[in-house]
């Protein structure tokens, strides 16, 4: 029901999402591997509405008796956050209309960015070609940014910013082996590369797991791992 949805955003926003994750639970699910399609026909619905209903019909609502619990976070949210919520908004209804809103949005806004890196992955390349070239013939102050360079990003600064924050989430993430990185290291970087005065310059922004970012002038990002950073200052 739609309840489970509002939870999984609720959680989702307290976990630092960005945006386009702020999706609730799906209505239709394709299993890539089996084809298998799940249909949740339920969602539009919210809880108190489908106990009324079984109410109506005589019928009793059978309840997990460990969603009663609020040892765990989900819960917590669905027995103290969500019935605030929903007083808050006016109703349950209500409440779920607008968190369905909000989940609408985040998928369109998700499917925009897929265009807009779909559609600039060739001049992605092209920049990637340029900058390796600069770099080969200039003295870089890392090593590890001289091309080719697999761990090294380029800021697009032609590209919308919202498509350049999720390049750059998506290519701190793939480096740290898939692992997420907060809001807060996206936005330290993106600072340090929008800064005019870092021109010339090498800062660095802590990742996690060992992990750093190192930031080159105002649009080149490496990122290395502290084992890796041990071995390069030794040799």
């Amino acid at each position: 029901h739609s309840d489970d949805s509002i939870e999984t955003i609720l959680m989702k926003i307290l976990r630092g999402s960005s945006l386009i994750s702020l999706q609730g639970i799906s209505k239709v699910v394709v299993d890539s591997k089996s084809g298998l399609v799940k249909l949740r026909p339920l969602l539009g619905f919210a809880k108190s509405e489908l106990m009324n209903y079984l109410t109506d019909l005589g019928l009793d609502w059978r309840e997990d008796s460990s969603n009663v619990s609020c040892d765990y976070q989900r819960n917590r949210i669905r027995n103290r956050l969500v019935p605030l919520l929903e007083e808050l908004a006016g109703s349950p209804k209500a409440l779920s209309e607008r968190f369905g809103e909000l989940s609408l949005q985040s998928q369109l806004l998700q499917e925009w960015i897929e265009n807009e890196i779909t559609a600039g992955d060739g001049k992605e390349k092209h920049l990637l070609n340029q900058k390796c070239k600069e770099y080969q013939s200039s003295s870089s102050s890392l090593p590890s940014l001289a091309c080719p360079s697999p761990n090294t990003f380029f800021l697009n600064l032609a590209e919308p910013v919202l498509v350049q924050r999720e390049r750059l989430a998506r290519f701190l993430s793939d480096e740290k082996g898939g692992d997420p990185v907060l809001a807060r290291s996206v936005n330290q970087i993106m600072s340090k590369l929008g800064d005019s005065s870092s021109q010339g310059k090498v800062t660095s922004v802590d990742l996690g797991k060992g992990y750093r970012a190192f930031c080159e002038g105002n649009n080149a990002v490496t990122v290395i791992h502290e084992d890796e950073e041990m071995m390069s200052r030794n040799d």
